[in-house]
């Protein structure tokens, strides 16, 4: 979800402008993410780890506000 892969353009409102239930606000911008953490906690027996940018310096582009909101969802 770090360095500007595709996971980490899901979370960042400068790339994802999506307009359905996967854009918008940090959470919605989470939800592939917090749905392919389930499916692995669901079906592996491995600890997961997950890298997230603290901000970008785009305008407009993920903040480290959200930074510590996501962090905070994706621990939940």
């Amino acid at each position: 979800m770090g360095n500007n892969f595709y996971l980490s353009k899901m979370i960042n409102p400068y790339y994802n402008q999506r307009e359905d239930n996967y854009g918008g606000n940090v959470f919605n911008r989470l939800r592939l993410i917090l749905e392919l953490i389930k499916v692995m906690k669901d079906n592996l027996d491995l600890h997961i780890s997950c890298k997230v940018n603290t901000f970008d310096e785009r305008k407009d582009g993920f903040d480290a506000k959200e930074s510590i909101e996501a962090c905070k969802l994706i621990e939940k």
